[in-house]
């Protein structure tokens, strides 16, 4: 099993955990990190985290400050992510 996490560095205390995935049964190709997205209706921005397995997406939502996470779900594509 394998878990996703981000990191935040702040200037007083140095590099911490903002967030991190549930545990993933398959082996993660790749990751991807969307910069900051609006967020209608809340305040504050969040960020997108996808992460590849074969030829599945999975996509997480999180707030700016990590402490909020939603799963968006899981996408089956028809073609693998290729090197």
């Amino acid at each position: 099993m394998i878990s996703i996490y981000t990191f935040r560095l702040k200037e007083s205390i140095g590099w911490n955990q903002a967030w991190m995935s549930p545990y993933l049964e398959s082996v993660v190709d790749r990751i991807a990190l969307n910069a900051k997205m609006a967020n209608p209706g809340h305040d504050g921005c969040s960020r997108m985290i996808a992460a590849s397995f074969g030829s599945v997406v999975q996509l997480w939502q999180i707030s700016d400050n990590g402490q909020s996470t939603r799963e968006i779900g899981q996408h089956q594509s028809a073609v693998f992510a290729s090197w």
